[in-house]
């Protein structure tokens, strides 16, 4: 069973080389770097398949030549990580090869080809059923070509990353320095150089798993992968598969047999195309249910903007929205707050659905975070913005409250709408939030326009007032004066008759209003005086407390 795990990481690495050679290979970017990067992936993906066939055939003479080519490859891709990154460039031509250059790649192909001319293996290891090969000390020049290269590279990248002056060249080769290069480092360490002196130690190949993840990521950190769909999707649809696969190679009481080990790449290639297409099918379905649902919703804020502009006064409004919202966003509570700015800040003018008990105390009490987020900020404030413990959360959670829904008219706060429902985790979707921004400006200039209304026809009345209280000014006026005339030795009449005079004033006042007439006045007198027009029983006493330190106060005595 062991050996059947290491082969499937073998397994899993060259799925995973040439799913990516493939993805490669087969996009639109035609930059050679993009082809060179390829070449090398190719070169490791050759590689896990030579160790895949020592680990799982069961013929010496076979695992010498895998042995061979192992070897082979494992100095070529030395060269050809130096050839792609002294040539790595965005544009269109590869830079020619320099005078420098031009013999390290030469002499990297040439050990590549000792192989075939010196056994790579002294002999081989039965180990639980395989040949392993024990290499030959002509193997050490894997590991000097390695590191001598590993070194040549870390001092070229340290000296680019000097001598680079702008942050967007600097932090590519901070993440090369940082991240992929000592991953890199330590993976071929363990693939390439550990197996001579442990050779033993078959575990030691599945290091080719952590090279395949490097390369992966490389691949898109620095631009050579294009991001698609396809990108985006591949690797977690592998990443299943391969899951699945785990399984069967666990099952397996002993080592897998060879052709089923070279059966599962391509096995685990095709189940992660399938899966991705059939992931693309149930995406693109699902984008065209959603697309009917939109267009309906998209004809439902159509409708309201159309006769949200048609009521005359805010209780049927706030009857519609309430319909609206339930009916379009499944909210099926909603509290219309304004505000006043008297003794209580907060007036609830309609509500549908909420504890009106609990909201009164939340308006009346300390101001709740959720009320001064809105007033503060004058967003939309969502609950499943906010974290579970956060006061906000528990505050909306506690009233059944998704979103508070700021009305601003001219940068000024006029009112809010909070709108619920039952449900306590579920995240109220960002398409209802763009829409119940958008009606939130609509339904303040609905309320502005009924106001005004409002105001024309109070004005209306008042004219109609106005002329009334002519006629009737009049008509008490002469019979004041009658009454004055006839009735003058009445002290008491006199004072009633003034006063009914004065009735008719304010009256008049009111209609049209006249600028006040301020004097000071001693408030103890003023209270004398409205005493002396009431009518009081004789079984009613009448005691007055009054304090002789009060200062006088400036007031329109006739209005008073």
């Amino acid at each position: 069973m062991f050996l059947n795990l290491i082969s499937y990481a073998l397994v899993v690495a060259a799925s995973l080389y040439l799913l990516l050679f493939l993805m490669l290979i087969r996009q639109n970017v035609r930059m050679p770097v993009v082809r060179l990067y390829a070449l090398v992936i190719e070169l490791y993906a050759l590689d896990s398949l030579a160790l895949l066939y020592i680990l799982n055939s069961g013929l010496a003479g076979k695992n010498m030549l895998a042995a061979k080519i192992h070897f082979s490859l494992a100095m070529l891709i030395p060269v050809g990580l130096y050839y792609f990154s002294t040539h790595f460039s965005y544009s269109r031509r590869l830079p020619q090869l320099t005078f420098r250059q031009f013999p390290v790649i030469l002499l990297g192909i040439g050990l590549a080809a000792l192989p075939l001319a010196w056994p790579a293996a002294e002999q081989l290891l039965f180990v639980k059923g395989n040949f392993l090969p024990l290499y030959s000390r002509l193997y050490w020049l894997v590991p000097l070509s390695h590191i001598g290269l590993g070194l040549f590279l870390y001092r070229k990248l340290q000296q680019r990353y000097r001598s680079a002056r702008h942050i967007t060249e600097r932090n590519p080769l901070r993440t090369l320095l940082n991240r992929v290069f000592p991953l890199l480092a330590i993976a071929h360490l363990v693939v390439f150089i550990a197996p001579y002196f442990f050779p033993k130690w078959s575990f030691l190949y599945t290091g080719h798993l952590l090279i395949a993840v490097v390369l992966y990521y490389s691949a898109g950190r620095f631009l050579l992968l294009e991001e698609t769909d396809k990108t985006q999707y591949m690797l977690p649809q592998f990443t299943v598969a391969a899951a699945f696969m785990l399984i069967f190679y666990a099952s397996l009481p002993q080592a897998a047999n060879l052709r089923i080990v070279l059966l599962s790449i391509p096995f685990l290639i095709a189940c992660t195309y399938i899966g991705y297409y059939l992931l693309t099918v149930f995406h693109t379905a699902f984008r065209r249910s959603q697309k009917g649902y939109n267009e309906i919703l998209d004809q439902r804020i159509e409708q309201f903007s159309r006769e949200i502009n048609t009521f005359l006064e805010l209780e049927p409004l706030w009857q519609y929205l309430q319909r609206f919202c339930k009916e379009t966003f499944d909210m099926e509570k909603i509290a219309v707050i304004t505000l006043q700015y008297d003794v209580s800040p907060y007036q609830i003018n309609y509500l549908e659905g909420f504890d009106k008990s609990v909201l009164s105390r939340l308006l009346k009490g300390n101001p709740a975070p959720v009320l001064e987020q809105l007033e503060s900020r004058k967003e939309i404030v969502n609950k499943f913005d906010y974290a579970k413990s956060d006061p906000i959360f528990q505050t909306m959670d506690e009233l059944d409250l998704y979103l508070g829904i700021p009305l601003v008219k001219k940068n000024d706060l006029i009112g809010m709408i909070l709108l619920g429902g039952h449900r306590h985790y579920l995240p109220v979707p960002v398409r209802y939030l763009h829409l119940l921004k958008l009606m939130s400006s609509q339904i303040a200039i609905a309320v502005a326009n009924i106001h005004s209304i409002e105001r024309l026809v109070q004005a209306e009345k008042m004219a109609g007032v106005g002329m009334f209280s002519s006629q009737l000014a009049h008509d008490f006026r002469s019979f004041v004066a009658l009454t004055k005339t006839h009735l003058s030795e009445n002290p008491r009449l006199a004072r009633h008759a003034a006063y009914i005079e004065k009735l008719v004033q304010d009256l008049m006042n009111y209609v049209r209003p006249q600028e006040l007439k301020l004097t000071s006045v001693d408030i103890n007198k003023l209270i004398d005086m409205s005493l002396d027009l009431v009518q009081v029983d004789p079984s009613v006493s009448i005691e007055k407390h009054y304090s002789t330190q009060l200062p006088e106060i400036p007031v329109d005595v006739h209005q008073m």
